[in-house]
């Protein structure tokens, strides 16, 4: 399931991948991948378009979107949802489960391929941010404004779980299932716990582990781009890292006892109660 590290990884990748290049044709092998404007509308639109519009990079991220400056003040979003991966690769690498298809000037093709036909795209132009929800989305993580005054002003009143609050775009935006309990975690911070019984140290703490444990799985997740093109952008390198997402009944990191698996909010959680409070 695609988070902010996995996102940021493909950024990286295609950054090294896309710059210079210019899309020559669309393919939709499924249309209802456009999320906005039309699927007509939207194959038209990207022909001869360049990546790197305005001098940017590009690819940016913003949140769990990729983000694709185009000429004109326009661009190309991307959004993984929970099984997309995107990735430039040559005509001779078969597709798997192909959903777009953009044929690059030096003769290679972006991809989307997507099992679950979950991901979207979006063509907006510059006053449309709001169509793909990119104008609701909260702080990223490395913002200097991330701190426990944030945090506090914008949940210490909830009753909400703490998981649910960090699940929450509109105020962190990039965290999702996997890294949730892995902030936590290293927070000492129960799942389950209402954000409103948490004290000033713990929101301290929990502040300072977002920013540290995303970088840490951000770097932990470094692969070449023949790798990454070779695994269909779908191979990342971090996995062996995780201390409880997916490790249920597995001993604990710290302590050595079973982690336990509950479900919060319709969502699975993993975590130790012994050493998260």
């Amino acid at each position: 399931m695609p988070e902010l590290p996995e996102v940021e990884t493909a950024r990286h990748i295609l950054n090294l991948q896309l710059g210079h290049r210019t899309i020559e044709s669309v393919r939709l092998e499924d249309p209802r991948v456009v999320a906005y404007p039309s699927s007509e509308r939207f194959s038209q639109a990207l022909i001869h378009c360049p990546f790197g519009a305005r001098g940017a990079e590009p690819v940016s991220r913003r949140g769990k979107f990729l983000l694709f400056p185009l000429p004109g003040d326009r661009q190309l979003v991307i959004h993984l949802r929970m099984t997309g991966r995107i990735l430039v690769a040559p005509p001779s690498l078969s597709p798997r489960y192909l959903r777009l298809l953009l044929t690059l000037s030096d003769g290679n093709e972006l991809r989307l391929e997507d099992p679950r036909r979950l991901g979207r795209v979006w063509l907006l132009e510059a006053d449309e941010e709001c169509a793909a929800g990119l104008n609701r989305l909260g702080t990223e993580p490395w913002d200097p404004a991330l701190s426990a005054d944030y945090l506090q002003t914008c949940w210490k009143k909830h009753k909400k779980k703490i998981k649910l609050c960090l699940l929450d775009q509109t105020v962190v935006c990039g965290i999702g299932n996997i890294y949730s309990d892995e902030i936590l975690f290293a927070a000492g911070i129960r799942p389950d716990r209402p954000a409103d019984t948490l004290s000033d140290t713990e929101w301290q703490t929990l502040a300072a582990a977002i920013p540290r444990e995303l970088t840490y799985f951000t770097e932990k997740n470094a692969i070449s781009p023949q790798d990454y093109v070779l695994g269909h952008g779908h191979e990342y390198r971090n996995t062996p890292f995780l201390r409880v997402y997916g490790r249920d009944r597995q001993p604990c990191a710290r302590c050595g006892r079973p982690l336990i698996k509950t479900r919060i909010g319709g969502r699975s959680s993993v975590y130790c109660e012994t050493c998260q409070r």
